[in-house]
């Protein structure tokens, strides 16, 4: 019988393990995300096969996740916690960047949608707040008299 768990927060193993940390960048990225951010983590009979986080940036969040091939027999498990994270989540904007097919499919199962192409990978938005570039890379686009990004719904269609 298999046993499955979902801890949280994941240990720092478990980012080292999952996140492939093997150049000291890699390393450094994982314990940031580990001692910054939300972890989670899905032990198959006590191993780990899935690795989600939330890390907190000024005002919105970026979702990370890694998975392995196991994780495609627990997928119903591993999207029903997504969704319940993301939505208990206090950020008023959430995104996700996806390089892989497998990365596009779990972030549009956890409620993101795709918004733009950036730096060889994808950017996915989970609600319907946009957030700027400018604001992703640390500068601010705002000037004196220009007004707030205005939410965009599901449809595109500006809500607000």
């Amino acid at each position: 019988m298999t046993t499955l768990e979902i801890e949280t927060p994941a240990t720092i193993f478990d980012m080292a393990d999952m996140a492939d940390a093997h150049t000291q960048i890699h390393w450094a990225i994982a314990k940031q995300m580990w001692s910054h951010g939300e972890t989670h983590v899905l032990r198959e009979d006590g191993k780990p096969i899935c690795l989600f986080g939330i890390y907190p940036n000024d005002g919105w969040a970026e979702a990370w996740f890694s998975v392995r091939p196991e994780c495609a027999r627990h997928m119903r498990l591993i999207v029903r916690h997504g969704r319940l994270t993301l939505d208990a989540a206090p950020y008023p904007a959430i995104v996700t960047f996806c390089a892989t097919d497998a990365g596009r499919r779990l972030a549009r199962l956890c409620g993101f949608r795709f918004v733009e192409h950036w730096n060889n990978t994808e950017l996915w938005q989970r609600d319907g707040r946009i957030i700027r570039r400018e604001k992703r890379c640390g500068r601010s686009s705002q000037t004196a008299g220009e007004q707030p990004e205005t939410p965009v719904g599901r449809s595109g269609a500006a809500t607000g």
